[in-house]
């Protein structure tokens, strides 16, 4: 039996954009929030970085991955407040490379 590889399919593909575009519209929603201190925004934006960064990752889309990591480790720590302004630059390159991944027919991002 042959691997099954979820980036071939145009299904999953297009099930991991939809996934993947709500998890930023999340994470910018939470950001405001996350500057004004608010802990459990904090909370859920690692949330979603996180869980984007593992669904990416097993999508083969490792570009994707690697700029959700990023926002993750922008957001990782207690002791340091958040650079929210980084977070929305690397929010932004994300929005991207989701779009670029999943568009049908369009080059690889990775």
């Amino acid at each position: 039996m042959a691997d099954f590889d979820p980036a071939s399919d145009p299904d999953v593909i297009a099930l991991f954009a939809a996934e993947a575009e709500d998890r930023v519209l999340r994470l910018a929603a939470c950001l405001d929030s996350v500057a004004d201190g608010d802990r459990p925004a904090l909370d859920t934006c690692r949330r979603e970085a996180h869980t984007l960064k593992g669904t990416a990752a097993m999508m083969g889309f490792a570009s994707v991955a690697e700029s959700a990591r990023r926002i993750e480790a922008f957001l990782g720590r207690d002791d340091v407040p958040p650079d929210v302004d980084a977070v929305r630059t690397e929010l932004t390159e994300l929005a991207r490379l989701v779009a670029t991944a999943t568009t049908p027919g369009a080059p690889p991002a990775d």
